[in-house]
């Protein structure tokens, strides 16, 4: 009966301290929704000194960030080939692929481009903005030379999304590096326009930790 007493006790003792430490991250977690849903809320306003890498940071931080789950183009497509057939059900398409990809410059352009088609200028000038800021933000993470100067993406996409305009997807290679605790994607290939072999350092320690929970 004593064995059986100091078991109970040990159990009411580690249940006790998994509530606390449950509550702790919960806690946490509430917070940078609370921040997140601010920040999304704010930029309705289109201020002036709205803080784009806060938003970028805080979403990074929420139990719904799924790195691997997050594909722009693809989900996209299916919204494209709804737009002539059913207005109306793409709109309601955009709201909800916004909502989930929302601090990824790629998808508010792309949802620039739909609403151009739905002729709603309010909409567009506003996904432009938040495109536009989302993108300088990324761009001033780093140059993509070397580690040190990584470029900091939320996902794999948004790589591609970077070279696009320097190099031609088909002819790239992508290699996994490790240096100093840190993972990086490096992409290579020739530059567009002058052919000379180029190469790009894109930070990937979140997204690579995160696949690996």
């Amino acid at each position: 009966m004593h064995f059986i007493k100091k078991s109970q006790i040990c159990f009411v003792l580690i249940f006790t301290a998994f509530i606390g430490f449950a509550s702790q991250v919960y806690a946490k977690d509430m917070s940078y929704q609370q921040e997140y849903d601010a920040l999304v809320k704010q930029s309705y306003d289109m201020p002036e000194d709205y803080d784009f890498g806060r938003l970028r940071e805080v979403f990074r931080e929420l139990p719904t960030y799924d790195p691997y789950g997050m594909k722009p183009i693809l989900e996209f497509r299916i919204i494209d080939k709804t737009l002539d057939v059913n207005p109306e059900d793409a709109e309601a398409m955009l709201k909800a692929y916004i909502k989930k990809m929302f601090a990824l410059s790629q998808a508010h352009f792309r949802a620039m481009a739909s609403y151009e088609t739905l002729k709603n200028e309010k909409k567009v000038a506003y996904h432009r903005w938040m495109g536009k800021g989302l993108m300088t933000e990324l761009l001033h993470s780093g140059s993509g030379e070397g580690p040190k100067k990584a470029i900091d993406v939320l996902t794999i996409s948004e790589e591609y999304f970077v070279i696009e305009p320097y190099l031609e997807r088909k002819k790239t290679t992508q290699g996994l590096k490790k240096v100093d605790g840190k993972v990086y994607d490096v992409i290579k290939g020739p530059h567009i326009k002058t052919g000379e072999d180029i190469e790009f350092w894109f930070d990937i320690t979140h997204i690579y930790g995160k696949g690996l929970k």
